[in-house]
């Protein structure tokens, strides 16, 4: 029965950061839709990793023991990773430089 829930929590949580990205704009929109007739095209949301960490968390509530603990700081310096990668631009000569090493 825990497993319900906690399935239905984090379904919850996904779908609320979902309408919250998409009010915030924290949308990827590809820049060639106008261009190409490809039906595959699609709008991404940013940062929707975000549910993963709210799983560790949970996790780490419902069964506290040394291995989560390391687990869920694991997971939390990630997610600051990732989500500073999300909020910060890169420039195209950084990229530039990468790509060719």
């Amino acid at each position: 029965m825990i497993y319900f829930i906690v399935i239905i929590l984090l379904l919850a949580f996904e779908l609320l950061y979902l309408r919250l990205a998409s009010r915030r704009d924290a949308l990827i929109v590809p820049y060639w839709s106008e261009v190409t007739s490809d039906k595959r095209d699609f709008i991404t949301v940013r940062g929707g990793g975000v549910v993963f960490w709210i799983a560790s968390l949970m996790l780490l509530i419902f069964i506290p023991n040394e291995f989560n603990i390391w687990f869920f700081i694991a997971i939390t310096i990630v997610a600051a990773i990732s989500m500073f990668d999300d909020v910060k631009r890169i420039s195209v000569t950084c990229i530039s430089y990468w790509a060719t090493k």
